[in-house]
């Protein structure tokens, strides 16, 4: 009667096969392999009506590490230009980029044909489709008035866009202005430069 308590022929010859490089690789780095493992892991996913825009938030914890890792991901949906021109100007896009100059140095010239409710219509000049008509009212009064007393409300209605995340800005520009000293009132902002009509030379 065969004796079963010892290995077969099967048996023996994989015990005398050596390990694969890889394996024996692991059994070394063990303790680094078991530092690696995720212990947890979650996400958070915010997808736009069109499926166009994907965000996660992601976040995992390693076992014997300390903290947590976070990192983001973004994917876009694929489109052909002209599918993309059409649907920006038909206000479906969720994130669109676009730059702007004034025509002439008024802040009424940078709310009034990109950010209120008109604009806000198919085929006007607002992208992004903003509509508050709280703004409008407020807009309705501000250009009625003098600059000095229009301007704490042109700035109360910026406040508005920026409470509802309206726009994201890139980059601004700037310059480098110099005056003589018998110069006052020049200058420069990210805009244009200020009003010429309120340049004085001084006595000197």
């Amino acid at each position: 009667m065969k004796d079963r308590s010892q290995p077969g022929d099967a048996a023996r010859r994989f015990q005398r096969r050596p390990a694969p490089a890889r394996l024996a690789h692991l059994a070394v780095d063990r303790v680094e392999l078991f530092r690696e493992l995720v212990a947890a892991r979650g996400s958070l996913e915010i997808r736009d009506k069109c499926g166009c825009v994907v965000i996660r938030g992601n976040g995992a914890h390693r076992v014997g590490r300390d903290g947590v890792d976070v990192w983001l991901t973004i994917d876009l949906a694929p489109s052909d230009f002209p599918t993309l021109i059409a649907d920006r100007n038909a206000k479906k896009t969720n994130l669109a980029r676009g730059s702007w100059g004034a025509d002439y140095d008024h802040p009424q010239d940078w709310y009034d044909n990109l950010w209120n409710c008109a604009a806000a219509k198919v085929g006007h000049g607002g992208t992004e489709g903003y509509c508050n008509p709280a703004m409008d009212k407020l807009l309705v009064s501000a250009n009625a008035a003098q600059i000095d007393k229009a301007l704490p409300q042109y700035v109360q209605a910026g406040q508005m866009m920026i409470d509802d995340n309206t726009d994201a800005n890139l980059f601004y520009g700037t310059q480098t202005y110099f005056t003589h000293t018998y110069v006052k009132g020049a200058g420069f902002n990210s805009l244009y430069d200020f009003n010429w009509q309120g340049i004085k030379i001084l006595k000197h």
